[in-house]
């Protein structure tokens, strides 16, 4: 179970350069429980020691343009046995946005991609996508016990929105603080 989260971080890490390109900043950040607040993080390195010890329940990252609007935030959320894990890729429009989530589940494999969009006043409408194992065979979503994991149909209310704004807004390496402020 941890080597999955383990991938995934990973991911996140070597995603965030590559969707970064000829953009402006990325930030990393993970859930430390032990603390009860959110850290962020511009590097990759400090991000990945940290999310290698902690294995946090919960973690993310921001990406901006040059122009300083985001052009992608992932949140990533997994319960503490390990079985399942979901990411989710919220891309924001002028016309609201669209959420590409995929959900892996441990035991089995079993991988569901959904997308959906995300309205101006916060609406949301998600499609199912694909399920499959992972041989390529499909699976049948209605035999699946689906985790409740929250939608953000305002993007500003992912918890970690405010401390990305402020380590952008005050060129900072790490910050680490409530959702609500440090």
């Amino acid at each position: 179970m941890k080597s999955m989260f383990l991938a995934i971080i990973t991911i996140l890490a070597l995603a965030g350069p590559a969707v970064a390109t000829g953009t402006g900043d990325t930030y990393s950040f993970l859930f430390r429980e032990d603390r009860g607040e959110w850290c962020g993080f511009r590097d990759a390195a400090p991000f990945d020691d940290l999310a290698a010890e902690l294995i946090p329940l919960e973690s993310g990252r921001v990406s901006y343009l040059r122009s300083g609007k985001v052009s992608e935030i992932i949140v990533q959320t997994q319960p503490e046995s390990g079985d399942w894990l979901v990411l989710d890729t919220y891309v924001p429009k002028v016309e609201g946005g669209t959420l590409a989530r995929t959900i892996t589940f441990a035991q089995d494999g079993v991988r569901i991609d959904q997308q959906g969009n995300l309205g101006r006043d916060g609406t949301f409408s998600m499609a199912w996508v694909k399920a499959r194992k992972p041989d390529g065979s499909k699976v049948d979503t209605a035999t699946i016990d689906i985790p409740e994991i929250t939608i953000y149909g305002d993007l500003r209310q992912i918890p970690f929105m405010k401390l990305a704004q402020r380590m952008k807004d005050r060129s900072l390496a790490t910050l680490c603080g409530k959702a609500d402020g440090p």
